[in-house]
């Protein structure tokens, strides 16, 4: 999931999301679905467009990668929205089909949209920026080498399991429907329920 942009109906994210794929290589079929939503503080964020793109072109096992360059966004019903999304998809292919601890990985690049972008996965921040403001003309050919020279400084995704906290902080409600009610919010988290 991307960061928020703050009212701009022309977004631009410039972020890096990195997905393990475990060692398993991408196949002919393989596809990456993008969901655009507008961020809501309270409630479920609003669907604006999605779309699914098909990963056959870097499924031929080499690493490489490929630009998305305004991809239409389709509503609910599959209808286009006028609204497009500019991707660059990077693909590091296993070290080798028979070593399945290699982990491969598909690097989804936000360059350039209409809306903001949520999609399930790691953001790593490294601090590289493909797209830098300033320098002009720019090629997709380099904003692959950058992507793909950026993967020495991207923080290696542990495999190792680990103990961790969930924290969740129940704030307040608002316009809750009912006369002399008394209200209480249940959390249910992995197979736990804690409730105010």
């Amino acid at each position: 999931k991307t960061k928020a942009i703050d009212n701009e109906l022309n977004p631009v994210w410039k972020e890096l999301l990195e997905f393990d794929l475990k060692g398993i290589p991408l196949d002919y079929s393989s596809t990456l679905e993008v969901i655009v939503k507008d961020f809501e503080t309270i409630g479920k964020d609003k669907f604006i467009g999605s779309t699914i793109l098909s990963l056959k072109e870097l499924s031929t096992g080499q690493s490489r990668s490929f630009p998305f360059k305004g991809v239409a966004l389709m509503s609910e019903k599959s209808q286009p929205i006028g609204s497009t999304i500019d991707l660059m998809v990077s693909y590091e292919a296993p070290a080798s089909p028979t070593n399945q601890s290699d982990p491969g990985g598909t690097n989804v690049q936000t360059v350039d949209g209409d809306k903001d972008e949520e999609e399930d996965g790691d953001v790593v921040d490294s601090g590289f920026n493909p797209l830098m403001p300033g320098v002009p003309g720019q090629t997709e050919n380099q904003l692959a080498r950058r992507l793909t020279k950026g993967k020495k400084t991207r923080r290696i995704l542990s495999n190792k399991p680990q103990d961790f906290q969930i924290r969740v902080r129940v704030i307040e409600g608002r316009q809750l429907s009912g006369n002399n009610i008394k209200p209480v919010v249940k959390v249910h988290l992995c197979g736990h329920t804690h409730r105010t």
